[in-house]
């Protein structure tokens, strides 16, 4: 059952399956379609697509996987750039309203979860893209192993997530008693955008930053490069602070061959002692 909830309230909730999570998607589809179409979320327009893209086409691969791709506007996107282009998403409206609405013959949309896709797919993408979607995987760990088993050797992985750091504040809850910035927790709000809020649920996994790091870490990944965004003034909804607060982080991390994994680590150890 998906949850309507009153446009200022957060509050910590039972961790939820993907099931529970696609389908919140699944009743959100449509007015994302029409936030990002219309230009009313210029986040994404304006903030997050282009930035992805900026990062995501110095990657030479021939196949793309666009992992949560919703109602598939960045899948799109990125089809510009590469001949290969697979999105999927556990949210089977947003699946078909991202068929529905694309014609473009080098993409492919699957109702799948990356944990289901990576048991029959692996190693076949170059390049594997999580925008906004990895705060919505109930278990990191299972899906950064799933996107690891489907890239190649020296395949790339570039996500963005809400900043854990400066996120709770934007969204008003880093104050409140149930609020623990350490520890991994499911928070259910009205979703919302800058100039317009649903009263449909949606669910945001807080980590802290350190466990994204980890994560990527424990399934061989190297990470790159990690970037913080911020808001133009007019389109930030903070509550507390300043603009100056980024909003989103957008990493990009290599999965190597054994020998750069060892020259890695040995780079690592060097700094360590030096």
């Amino acid at each position: 059952m998906v949850v309507k909830m009153e446009p200022t309230i957060s509050r910590r909730v039972r961790p939820k399956t993907v099931a529970q999570i696609a389908a919140e998607w699944d009743t959100l589809a449509s007015d994302r379609l029409r936030q990002i179409d219309t230009g009313i979320d210029s986040t994404y327009n304006n903030v997050l697509a282009p930035a992805m893209i900026d990062v995501c086409t110095t990657s030479t691969a021939s196949r793309v996987l666009d992992v949560g791709c919703g109602v598939g506007r960045l899948t799109r996107e990125l089809a510009r750039y590469y001949d290969n282009v697979v999105g999927i998403d556990p949210s089977r409206i947003s699946i078909e309203t991202a068929q529905a609405h694309n014609s473009a013959k080098n993409i492919r949309y699957v109702h799948a979860s990356v944990e289901e896709l990576s048991l029959g797919s692996p190693g076949k993408f170059g390049l594997v893209v999580a925008n906004m979607s990895l705060m919505a995987t109930p278990s990191l760990e299972t899906a950064l192993a799933s996107i690891a088993r489907l890239l190649t050797i020296g395949g790339q992985l570039t996500l963005s997530v809400p900043h854990p750091c400066f996120w709770p504040l934007h969204r008003g809850f880093a104050n409140q008693p149930w609020f623990d910035y350490k520890c991994e927790m499911f928070i259910e709000s009205a979703f919302s955008l800058s100039s317009e809020t649903l009263k449909t649920a949606s669910t945001y996994i807080h980590r802290p930053l350190a466990r994204y790091i980890q994560v990527l870490s424990q399934n061989g990944f190297i990470l790159l490069s990690l970037e913080e965004l911020s808001l133009p003034l007019r389109e930030s909804t903070s509550t507390v602070g300043t603009i100056d607060q980024p909003k989103f982080l957008l990493a990009t991390a290599k999965l190597p061959g054994s020998g750069e994994r060892k020259n890695a680590l040995s780079g690592e150890l060097a700094s360590s002692i030096s």
